[in-house]
């Protein structure tokens, strides 16, 4: 594989889906910021995914391609795989634009873990060679003894090339993330061995002067049982009190803008529901008039928000 920045790490079972990505931005080796995100959430009418990427951090306006990608899904009630065909589209029309000048060794790859009615695992990879620039859209399978099957773990980007000389960790990580698919530990469990995972690879390169993988990662996972999930993030080894906003998108709603824009209100309409419980009326039902006037809102703020897909990685 092709040289990349960036250490993104998927976990993909029947149960859940887990995705690890490191927060640095670098130029030519040298670190820019540590706080990227990196991750998009997906839900479609058939299933859900994560989506990480490796490459290109940002464009030279600053704008993240987590951005990009949510911005490019938002307004499409569509399938996962119809989802990512849009977006190696989009990728195909915005990507060399930005990458004009980087050498042709340069890769950027989306990693997809995914669940329709079984778990999948796509790549949308971006490779020159000479004038030639491909971007494909794969389903990722290994094979044994004749018969396909979606792996367990993968993992791609600066770094990858170190765990494949060492399974262990890819032991020790499923075996952690099969106790959270069978309700024995929580799943900050296994976000903490995989930013473990992404500390041990950040010590490995800065040894040898490379500064592309840091010590900040950000961990998403996606519930398949009870449709949940959650997301953390870490500064080296300390998970960070209030993780970073991932933008997610379900069934075209921009759902991570909404909240965004929500948040004051939320802040509102919370003392007066702890008041309506302590007043032992229980919890505030969707008649009460302070909870129909935050609905009346949210449905105002949902109906302002751009709800049409733009493509543009500016």
């Amino acid at each position: 594989m092709r040289p990349t920045v960036t250490l993104v790490i998927s976990i993909q079972t029947n149960r859940s889906l887990w995705l690890m990505a490191d927060r640095r931005l670098t130029v030519a080796n040298k670190v820019l910021r540590d706080d990227a995100t990196k991750i998009c959430c997906l839900d479609t009418l058939d299933g859900k995914a994560i989506i990480g990427y490796a490459g290109l951090g940002a464009t030279a306006r600053g704008m993240e391609p987590s951005e990009w990608i949510s911005n490019s899904l938002r307004g499409l009630r569509i399938t996962i795989e119809q989802a990512l065909e849009v977006l190696a589209n989009a990728a195909r029309k915005a990507l060399p634009a930005h990458l004009i000048g980087v050498s042709e060794q340069f890769q950027h790859v989306m990693l997809v873990p995914a669940f329709t009615k079984s778990t999948h695992l796509y790549s949308i990879e971006y490779q020159q060679k000479g004038k030639e620039i491909s971007i494909g859209l794969r389903r990722l399978v290994k094979t044994n003894r004749g018969t396909s099957f979606t792996p367990r773990a993968s993992a791609v980007g600066s770094g990858s090339e170190l765990l494949s000389r060492n399974l262990h960790w890819h032991h020790k990580v499923c075996g952690l993330v099969r106790a959270f698919n069978n309700e024995k530990i929580s799943g900050n469990v296994v976000a903490e061995e995989l930013n473990a995972i992404c500390q041990s690879v950040h010590l490995a390169l800065t040894e040898r002067g490379d500064n592309s993988v840091g010590n900040c990662s950000i961990v998403a996972w996606r519930d398949l049982r009870s449709g949940g999930g959650n997301h953390v993030s870490f500064t080296g080894t300390k998970m960070d009190q209030y993780s970073a906003s991932i933008p997610t998108i379900a069934n075209g709603m921009d759902v991570s803008t909404l909240a965004k824009e929500m948040l004051p209100h939320l802040w509102d309409i919370f003392p007066q529901m702890e008041a309506h419980r302590k007043e032992g009326h229980g919890e505030m039902d969707q008649q009460h008039p302070a909870m129909k006037a935050f609905i009346q809102k949210t449905d105002e703020i949902a109906k302002e928000l751009p709800f049409e897909p733009d493509e543009r990685l500016r």
